[in-house]
């Protein structure tokens, strides 16, 4: 920013791209030998920035995709040279949103991450637009059921049938971001989906899916209390099967009546 101050846009505007000019920050995290954050001129490619903030793949591992936050498909290994840029990331079908990288390697389960990434929009979704939550929350449970090796073939069928309709007359973009991700994933790794299917893959632990809090000694930390977190967005133990759109209008009502 003082540079900015100091030296003018146009300076600003010498950086990077003339799509997307300047500098961005990048965070990296997930299979990688480091978690860190760094500031790189736009349009550097996606395989330097893990390199050098991530510290490349871990020991004996090969990277296999990344994912730009939780909203994007995902950037398989044969893109990695994707320049960092707005244009860039768009003209493969994906986006650069906040520059929020996750990368994985040939050892991460990738119906788990799957799971936790509907998971974490199902519950974030308001509840507005009824498709969005409903079919949301039943693509995450069939999701859950299959990183579990307890999913049958309609789970299958389930899953794909609804993310045709999730985002149908959806008010925001949230919806699109579901069908989107979890379509890219299922695409770019069938074998381990058939695999959880047929029992030939093991279960999986969970992939948390979350905020992240802090980077700790070169790991990443991410919100822990997520996973607690209900559809109607409380933290009960319980859920009461609202929509979180319709549980806030109750409490604004009781509200006015006071």
């Amino acid at each position: 920013m003082p540079d900015i101050v100091v030296r003018g846009a146009a300076w600003y505007r010498e950086l990077g791209t003339e799509e997307s000019p300047g500098t961005i920050v990048c965070t990296v995290s997930g299979a990688t030998r480091r978690a860190g954050v760094g500031e790189f001129t736009m349009g550097t490619p996606l395989r330097e920035v893990v390199e050098t903030v991530g510290g490349g793949p871990r020991p004996g591992r090969r990277i296999t995709a990344v994912m730009s936050g939780v909203a994007n498909a995902l950037v398989p290994e044969s893109m990695l040279d994707t320049p960092v840029s707005y244009e860039g990331f768009a003209n493969i079908g994906s986006g650069l949103g906040a520059a929020g990288f996750i990368v994985f390697d040939d050892a991460t389960d990738m119906v788990a991450v799957a799971a936790g990434v509907s998971r974490f929009l199902a519950v974030e979704s308001c509840g507005q637009c009824t498709p969005c939550k409903e079919d949301g929350l039943r693509i995450s449970d069939a999701l859950e059921r299959l990183r579990e090796g307890e999913a049958h073939e309609r789970d299958i069928d389930d899953i794909n049938e609804r993310l045709q309709n999730v985002a149908f007359g959806a008010r925001c973009n949230l919806a699109t971001q579901h069908q989107v991700v979890v379509e890219s994933i299922m695409r770019l790794f069938p074998d381990q989906f058939t695999g959880h299917l047929h029992g030939t893959a093991p279960a999986a632990p969970p992939y948390p899916i979350a905020a992240l809090v802090q980077i700790l000694r070169n790991h990443a930390i991410v919100d822990q209390h997520e996973a607690l977190k209900q559809p109607d967005w409380s933290f009960d133990e319980v859920y009461s099967g609202k929509a979180p759109a319709d549980r806030l209008d109750d409490h604004r009502a009781a509200t006015e009546q006071l």
